[in-house]
């Protein structure tokens, strides 16, 4: 849950801590569907939704994985 946008960290960090995940189960023979995330918003501040658009854009795009890390730049 969120009330706002990461900060001190990157904007990337949660999606690549999520697809490092997905690496993991892989590497041990996994699905990368065995792991699920649920991640919900309280409130309506605009760049909390815009962060939030922008994660499930890049989770659900259909790039390749190695192309997701690192592709939103950590200014807020």
């Amino acid at each position: 849950m969120t009330d706002g946008v990461p900060e001190p960290e990157p904007r990337s960090t949660l999606a690549d801590t999520i697809a490092e995940c997905g690496d993991r189960l892989e590497s041990v023979g996994l699905p990368r569907e065995s792991d699920k995330f649920i991640i919900g918003q309280i409130g309506s501040l605009y760049r909390a939704t815009e962060f939030l658009e922008g994660l499930i854009d890049l989770l659900y795009s259909p790039i390749k994985k190695s192309e997701s890390k690192n592709t939103w730049s950590s200014a807020s």
